[in-house]
């Protein structure tokens, strides 16, 4: 099972239901990439087509602030991307039922260069008529906590679940229950290779 497919009963699946969805789909039509939208979270390509290569290095990555709540990909897109080639971008949203974002996104270039290039360029940039946003490097935690785990998972248990809905989990480290040696503390810290990966897993779950 994949990321995907675990969303499917709470994924919005029809752009028809977003407020910009004419702009979106002649959007999507022009660049060829796709757009999912799960309950936290947007996400514009990742990877873009026919993208062939490994995945960018976190360095190629920005944070996008003081975004309008309503703002959608039709409106952030084509600013980016004439500075250089999107690999993805997360846009965070507010819970359901609100349509809108949390006024901010993560968005990953395929080279550090274009990332660096945005953040000159595009830091103050004004998107609308008075409103200006904010670009920034984006600094990647790699470790997360996980509460409320089933006391009688493994640690091995446990890693090989994560690793099938997250291809950049690396490891995971399981606090045993000293008073019962075959449980666990039901909380763990899990490791990943790519501040994306934890875009993924937090927008997955909905703690954002």
């Amino acid at each position: 099972m994949d990321e995907n497919e675990a969303n499917d009963e709470n994924e919005k699946t029809e752009t028809e239901e977003c407020p910009h969805s004419d702009a979106i789909q002649e959007l999507l039509g022009r660049t060829g990439y796709k757009l999912e939208v799960f309950p936290s979270s947007r996400v514009y390509g990742g990877p873009p087509p026919d993208f062939t290569g490994d995945e960018p290095k976190e360095e190629c990555q920005v944070f996008i602030g003081r975004l309008p709540p309503e703002m959608k990909e039709d409106e952030i897109i084509p600013v980016f991307e004439k500075i250089g080639k999107i690999y993805v971008m997360r846009l965070i949203m507010e819970r359901l039922p609100s349509t809108n974002s949390r006024g901010y996104a993560f968005l990953c270039y395929l080279t550090p260069e274009h990332a660096a290039t945005a953040i000159t360029e595009l830091n103050g940039h004004e998107i609308r008529a008075g409103v200006n946003i904010a670009v920034s490097k984006s600094e990647g935690n790699k470790r997360l906590y996980m509460g409320n785990i089933h006391k009688e998972k493994t640690q091995e248990e446990l890693l090989n679940e994560l690793q099938i809905l997250f291809t950049g989990v690396k490891s995971v480290f399981v606090q045993q229950d000293l008073n019962e040696p075959s449980h666990n503390r039901g909380l763990c810290h899990v490791f990943e290779s790519s501040c994306l990966v934890v875009v993924d897993f937090i927008a997955f779950i909905g703690f954002l």
